[in-house]
Parts: structure tokens; sequence; C-alpha cells
């Protein structure tokens, strides 16, 4: 009974307990129960294994963080407080925890050891065993870091290989510019035997075999896309070879296997420091953009273009692959970092987003920041000036067939900027004719003729300007005047130079002696002799008497009787040209073969007759008289009274070399240094033997200054050496013809494919100094064959790197 009676208090209690619960007013707090308790767990389970790679899942409860060590199968367990002393540490959250362990060895028996804390106290030690796998493939990655690619190449142990690698970038640049491949990568790069774990680092050596003076370092940044290319060899380092009889698509003929590919060097450290980066001036054309690094920020980089421009970019090399090219991009301060303005000097386009790429870089250039800033340029509000170009007289004197003149005028006085481009009508033409407008050429190639020159162009006599000019050749003056707000107007004018006057007759007997074929012998500065015919005559070959049936196949966009008109005219021109030279006293020497990369199946100096041109299929002109300027290599003796011999070279007075390729010209060249020289254009002094039967072409000389025979030739608005003389050019009367070889006549087949059609460089034209203080201006011919805006730097770059291909393959 004490039982039940003790049950019955208690329920009458809770009852009790529960009636006053329910009448009350005041409110009680709801129990606050004790979280559960959660065990302490730590599970781990091997998850893939690969080649240089483990997964690993971690399966945890109440434990904040854990470490580990990776250690090869036969090495010493460490504890506890070594793991977490020499380990990494990395965090937990409850439930499933993912680790990737990278960098490993192939065929490899690792130990991972992990170490943990319950409540402060290291539990036991946790250790997962496993083993890498081998090489399948022939290429294999193995490790990336911010400034190293590591990457395994399996072939047998017997087995030659070459290995190239090049910015993704300019790779894919000199493919789109100069059709370079993989066949011209490989023999630059180096070579290898077996299979072998090859690591490039940044700042390390390329080549330990090569002499330190001349030794190139890796360039390797955070997130660079690089283009490596791999290819079998033989024992002397030949990877394949060129049948230039088949077609462009198996023209290459590789001797084994060969692959290419795509790799990201690992991602920047985002620094802790910043680069502040603003707009300080936006206008319809132009923007002005201010940067000021912390000082912490060692260097900074910048890239600038259009935004689908800049958005093409991080497609082909993702968005970490722009800090590494903005780092090679239009400026690049890697020391002394001080706040700038950065000033865009190439004009915006109306209505076009842009974006500025920032990316600042600390002493430890794995450690980045990347700012981007996008933009679209402000709306014009007022109208564009008007432009007014007229040709005139000299206003200094007579008239010159070597100088043409020009007013440019502003009507409304609203120039607040001038811009100008000359240039043939031939190179303007060329230019057009690719879909460029008189706009586009002064946005990327505009002289600007400054504030005294738009101050000229707002008076009412305007500004009167004179440039160099070729005898009988049209030109066109291209004037662009911008406004306050850089809203720019555009105005043109074309003439034609005047025809140069005859020279006094010279009589001399050298006229008729020194004609006939010659053995002409030429020293470079690297000790290289040259030996080449030329022929010396009294002016260009006639050609055909009549038009041959083959030749009406080559112009299929022209009629039979244009054809003949075109026949007829060059007829005429023989006998223009050939009269000109008689009137100025000169013999023409056919022929200079100085290309010292000249080999069986290309030379940049043979010798194209006018003719040979007229009936090219791969040679276009615009007018038939440029036949006679573009001819050669051909060159000038100049005869005066006394038998006086020189060899002139003025481009503006003399034709130069030739223009059916790249433009080269005859020039003067001294060495003033390891890697600097000095050029102009003399008059070469020329020796005639008593006998006739030997012609020197001595140097130069200016005081202490004594200048060779160079050849020169211009490519995208670069002049470079091609021949560089150090001794006088010596011909020899006679001329032992070599016999015809199939190469010979491959050479001259496959030549074809060399001749440009495109855009030429422009002949050089000499700076006119004129006087600041009339209405007057400095004026010079505009090289328009540059590389456009987009991609700029790194066209600039692919050039660079396809001269060194191409002197490293030959």
């Amino acid at each position: 009974m004490k039982h039940l009676f003790g049950f019955f208090v208690a329920f009458a209690l809770a009852l009790t307990g529960v009636g006053f619960t329910g009448c009350s007013d005041d409110k009680v707090e709801d129990e606050i129960l004790p979280p559960p308790v959660v065990e302490p767990s730590f599970e781990v389970k091997l998850g893939t294994v690969s080649i240089n790679d483990a997964e690993i899942t971690l399966t945890t409860a109440a434990i904040p963080e854990y470490a580990y060590i990776v250690a090869e199968a036969d090495a010493q367990a460490p504890s506890a407080t070594t793991i977490y002393a020499t380990g990494k540490v990395e965090s937990l959250t409850d439930g499933v925890n993912k680790l990737n362990i990278t960098g490993l060895e192939a065929v490899t028996e690792y130990t991972v050891y992990f170490a943990y804390k319950v409540e402060d106290q290291f539990a036991d030690v946790v250790d997962l065993d496993f083993t890498t796998t081998n090489y399948t493939e022939l290429f294999t990655i193995t490790d990336l870091g911010p400034d190293y690619i590591s990457f395994h190449i399996e072939v047998s142990a017997d087995t030659y290989y070459k290995i190239a690698m090049s910015d993704w970038m300019i790779a894919k640049s000199m493919s789109e510019q100069f059709g370079t491949s993989d066949f011209d990568f490989i023999p630059t790069g180096l070579m290898y035997k077996g299979p072998q774990t090859i690591t490039y680092k940044h700042g390390e050596v390329v080549d330990p075999d090569v002499d330190p003076e001349w030794a190139y370092y890796w360039e390797i940044m955070p997130g660079q896309c690089f283009r490596l290319m791999i290819a079998e060899c033989d024992e002397e380092g030949n990877c394949g070879e060129v049948d230039y009889e088949a077609d462009e698509d198996n023209r290459i003929k590789w001797y084994g296997f060969q692959q290419t590919e795509k790799v990201s060097a690992g991602d920047a450290i985002p620094s802790q420091y910043s680069v502040n980066v603003e707009l300080t001036s936006l206008t319809t054309r132009s923007v002005e953009i201010y940067i000021e690094p912390d000082e912490e920020i060692a260097g900074y980089g910048c890239l600038f273009g259009t935004k689908p421009e800049i958005d093409s970019y991080i497609e082909e090399v993702g968005e970490k692959g722009m800090q590494a090219m903005a780092l090679n991009g239009l400026l690049n301060t890697l020391s002394g970092v001080e706040p700038g303005l950065y000033a865009w000097d190439k004009v915006l386009l109306e209505g076009i987003e842009y974006s500025f790429i920032t990316v600042g870089l600390e002493e430890d250039i794995t450690k980045q920041i990347m700012v981007r800033t996008d933009f679209t340029p402000i709306q014009a509000t007022m109208p564009a000036p008007v432009v007014v170009v007229t040709h005139i007289d000299n206003p200094e004197g007579e008239n010159s067939a070597f100088k043409t003149w020009f007013n440019i005028k502003a009507p409304n006085g609203d120039a607040a900027k001038a811009l100008y481009v000359f240039n043939t009508k031939s190179e303007w033409t060329k230019i057009l004719n690719q879909g460029a407008t008189y706009m586009d050429v002064l946005d990327l190639y505009g002289q600007d003729l400054g504030s005294a020159g738009a101050e000229m162009v707002n008076s009412s006599e305007g500004l009167n300007i004179a440039f160099d000019t070729e005898e009988e050749t049209e030109f066109v003056l291209v004037v662009g005047l911008v406004n306050s707000e850089e809203t720019m107007g555009e105005g043109h004018c074309e003439t034609t130079s005047l025809s140069d006057t005859p020279d006094a007759p010279v009589n001399s007997s050298l006229f008729t002696d020194l004609l006939g074929d010659w053995t002409a012998t030429a020293t470079n500065t690297a000790g290289k002799e040259f030996v080449f015919k030329v022929t010396i005559a009294d002016g260009v070959e006639p050609g055909p008497e009549t038009c041959p049936e083959e030749v009406y196949a080559l112009y299929p966009n022209k009629t039979r009787e244009e054809v003949q008109a075109l026949f007829a005219e060059y007829k005429a021109l023989v006998i223009t040209t050939n009269a000109k030279y008689k009137g100025k006293n000169r013999l023409v020497c056919r022929g200079f073969q100085v290309d010292p990369y000249a080999s069986s199946y290309y030379d940049r100096m043979d010798y194209l007759s006018p003719w040979d041109l007229f009936i090219h299929e791969n040679y276009s002109a615009v007018a038939t008289k440029n036949l006679f300027v573009d001819y050669g290599p051909k060159w000038f003796l100049q005869i005066a009274d006394g038998d006086v011999v020189t060899v002139p070279t003025d481009p503006i007075r003399i034709p130069i070399l030739n223009n059916w390729s790249n433009p080269m010209y005859l020039m003067g060249y001294r060495s003033t240094g390891s890697y600097t020289s000095e050029t102009n254009t003399p008059d070469f002094p020329v020796t005639v033997s008593e006998d006739k039967e030997t012609i020197t072409i001595n140097p130069y000389v200016d005081g202490d200054k004594t200048f060779y025979p160079a050849v020169y030739y211009s490519l995208n608005g670069y002049m470079t050496a091609l021949f560089r003389g150090n001794a006088p050019i010596v011909l020899k009367r006679g001329y032992d013809e070599p016999e015809v070889t199939a190469n010979m006549k491959a050479r001259r087949s496959y030549r074809t494919d060399e001749l440009r059609t495109n855009v030429k460089a422009p002949v050089l034209g000499k700076m006119i100094k004129l006087d600041l203080g009339s209405p007057r201006l400095t004026a010079k011919r505009v090289d328009m064959s540059a590389a456009p805006l987009a991609g700029e730097r790194l066209s600039q770059n692919a050039k660079a790197l396809a001269e060194k291909l191409a002197r490293a393959n030959r």
C-alpha cells in the first residue's frame, strides 16, 4: 500500500500543478535543453589514384582541423607533433571532406599520415597507403606551379625527341601573320632521349649546355598559357622534312610522333596589396587612366583593347592567363614603380566598349593582383571640322620633281589637332583594297602636326607643307582635323609629281666599255663571301616583240583588247625608262645576290625583270609603270665628266634595289659598337681599272667615318639588315653560268608563292625640315605597313620570335 499511496500523491500533485499553470497569467520560459553530444570521429578512405594524383575522402565529426604529411612507404612514421609542425594543416566540416594530393611520382608506394586533436589532445596518428599508377600516354602533366610547368614524356629508352615551347597567344599570332607552324618551332627546341620528367621554371636557364653569355632563361608567369610541341627526331635532331612539290596540307613529313599540348602555369597567389585604377579623362576618341599601386607593388603591366578582344583573349588563355598577357603587354614597369598616367595613343571608336587590364606584382612574381576596368567613349555633340587640302606650287621658288607642296586649311578655324598620312597612291590603293578607309589609316598612323601646325591650319593662309617625292609618281595626302571634343573630319588631295629633267649629257666611252656580264664578289661582316652575276646594261630588258598567247590567261578579269593595251603600255615604258637612264647618265646593273639566308628553295635576291613581273601569277601592281620601279635587284653606275663613276643610293632620286616582295634598299653602313650601327644613303665612289676588266665599289668616307655598301629591307614597319658589307665590292669581267639544277628550278617555282600581292612597306621618304616661323611644318612619308591596333604588342613579339626562328632554322 505504501507504493500505491505514493503514486496517488504524485498524480494529485501533477493535477494541481496543471491547474495552477492553466489559471495563471504569468509566462514561463521553455526549458533549454543541452545540445546532443557528438562523439569525435575521423575516418579516411582512398578514392581514385592516378599517375601523379590521389583522391582521399575524410568523413569526420567534431574535429575542426587536421594536418597531414605524404611520405614514401619506407619512410619512418612521424609523430602527431611532427605532422602538425611540418605538414599541411587543413580545416574540416562535419561530414564528408575531400583531399587531393598532387605532384606524386609514377609507380611509387606512398603513405599519408594524418594527425588531429580531440579536446586539445593529439589522437593516434592515422595512416593510409596507396601506390600510384604508371605512365601510359606520351605526354602527362605532373605538376603546375605559378612559375613552373612539370610534365613527363613516356617513350622507349632509345627514342630521341625535341620539345619547343612558346607563349600561346604569340604562337597563334605568328601562325596568323606568318603561317608559322610547329615544324618551324621544333628545330629551336631542346633535345631529349628516353622517358623523362621535365620541369621548366621561371628564371632558370633554358639550355644548360649553352655558354652563359648567350643563354636564354625561362619566362613563366602565373597563369601563362603555352603551346608545347613535341616531335620525335633522329640523333642529329632532325624531326622531318618539307616536300615543296606536295600540296600545302601535305608538305611536312614527320619522321615519327608529333604532338602539341596547351598548358597553363599554376594560378598566381592573390596579393594582399592593391593597385588603384581610375579614369581621369574620357572623350569621344581618347582616354587617360591613372594608375597608383601600393608601395609594396614591385611592378605592373597593362593590356588594353576592345571588350570583345579582351573577352576573346580570355577564351583563349583563361581569366588567369590574362595576367601574364598584361605583364607582357603595352606597359611594363618592373622597378621604381610610381603613380602614372596612362594615355592611350590610339583612337577609340564610337559606341565600342573597351577593357583595360592592370596587373600588379610583388617582388615575388607569383603574388599578383588584377584589376579590370571597362568603359565606353562619350557621344559627340559638335560637328566634325571641315578639311580643305590643295596641291600648290612651290611658294619658295621653282617646282621640283623631288618635292611636292600642299596647303591645308580649316575654314571654320575649329581644329584643335591636325594629323596627316602621306604616301604613294599605289600604297594607298593596296590599303584601301583591303577594306580600310582614310579615317582608319589616320586613326592608326596619323602624324601629329603639333599645336603650331594646328594654329597654322586655322589661319586664313593655312599651312603650307612639302614632301620629298620620286618623279612622275602619284601621291595622296590625307589630313584629319580634330575638334575640342576630338571628333575628326577628313580631307585628301591626289597629285602627280613632276618629271625629272635630263642632265647635261656626258661624253664617255664607259657607257659602252662597261656593258656585259660581270662576276661580283662581296663580303659581309661575318666574313661570308658572296659571288654572283651582274649584268651592266644601258636599259631594261625589252621583253617579247608581241604579246605571247599564254599571257592572256594570266589576266582573267581583262578582255583580250585590254591585255593588248597593257602590253603596248609596257613596251612604251621600256623606251621611256631607257631614255630616263640615258638622260641621267646612268648604266643599270642587274643582280645583287647577297641573301645570307638563301637556300636551294628560297632566295629573296633572285633577279626578276619588268617582264618577269608582267607575267608573274603572284605579282600585282596598281599601274604598269610600277613594274619598272619594283623589278630587280638593280642598282646604278652614275657616270660624270672625266670618267668619274659613283653608285648612288638616295631612294628618292634613285629607284630602290627591288620592291616585288619586301622593299630592298642599297645603303651605307658602319658599325658603331657591338649592337649599334649607323646608316646613310651616300654615293659610293667607284674605281674602274685601266683595262676596263675590274670595277671596284669603294666605301664612302665621311671624315673619320667609313660606310660600306649594305642591303636593308622593310617589313611591318621595321628596317632590317640583310647584308652588311665590310670590304669593297669587286666586279671582274665575264661570268660562267652554272648548270641549272632541279633545286634551282624548284626554287624559282616555290618563289612564286612568296611574292606579295597585298600591302608592301612604302618607299622611305626623307624628312624635310621646314621653318616653324612661316606657315609650314616638318613632313615625312608615313609607313602604313606596321601592325594594327588589335593585338599590336602580340604582333611585335611574334615578329621578333619569327625572325629568331628563321635564323635558327637556316
